[in-house]
């Protein structure tokens, strides 16, 4: 049955008509923070406040390059053979941009 979700509470959705139901489709992250995280929002509106939107191919910006050091550090620990890497978006951002 289709659901159109209108708010989350911990790993209870509540879809638009009202209707709770437990979150059995959330992912591994979801499910280690919390779909309601405060931390996690508080954190999503500290970087959203700075901006929104800017593409780093054209102007770059810290937190982006600070995110790939951390994840190809995170890569090559965990898996040496991998020696070069590229960060890219799907061709759907070009499209809904």
């Amino acid at each position: 049955m289709p659901s159109f979700i209108g708010r989350v509470q911990g790993s209870i959705l509540e879809d638009v008509y009202g209707t709770h139901i437990i979150d059995l489709a959330a992912g591994i992250a979801v499910t280690r923070v919390g779909a309601t995280n405060t931390w996690g929002q508080a954190q999503v509106a500290l970087e959203m406040s700075k901006f929104t939107h800017t593409c780093f191919m054209v102007i770059e910006y810290d937190s982006f390059t600070k995110v790939a050091a951390w994840l190809i550090n995170e890569i090559l620990a965990m898996a040496p053979e991998f020696s070069e890497g590229g960060m890219v978006t799907t061709p759907l951002a070009a499209i809904l941009d």
